[in-house]
């Protein structure tokens, strides 16, 4: 798909394509997929940050949870079970700086960097 092209030169694009793949199916394997390439992606960006910059992992980071909690009540179940995981996750201790490590959740589908677990209850709290 968007692979053989450099990054360098279309990496919004590519970031704009997989969140639209994304949404338009949250669940299964393609989703799976444009999430990692997603997260390999931010972790090339994380080793090229600049200091007089805001980084952009972590604000992609916070729209996923934003978008996936978007319209559910605060009350129900499923919100709150993610919640606890991720919280019950993060008492271990998590490593925000490094984006290989790639931990998978039972009330959500893919795998998740340390850093978007720590947005993911950010927001979420």
């Amino acid at each position: 798909m968007l692979e053989p092209y450099n990054l360098d030169e279309h990496r919004d694009e590519a970031d704009r394509l997989l969140l639209q793949l994304i949404e338009a199916q949250p669940y299964g394997e393609p989703a799976n997929m444009a999430k990692d390439l997603r997260g390999s992606i931010a972790a090339q960006d994380l080793r090229q940050v600049q200091t007089d910059g805001l980084r952009q992992d972590p604000v992609s980071y916070g729209l996923q949870p934003l978008q996936m909690f978007e319209g559910l009540d605060m009350d129900q179940p499923q919100f709150m079970s993610v919640l606890s995981e991720v919280a019950a996750m993060g008492q271990g201790g998590l490593q925000i700086n490094e984006p290989a490590i790639a931990r998978r959740l039972k009330t959500l589908p893919g795998s998740w960097s340390d850093l978007a677990l720590a947005c993911l209850i950010h927001v979420g709290m």
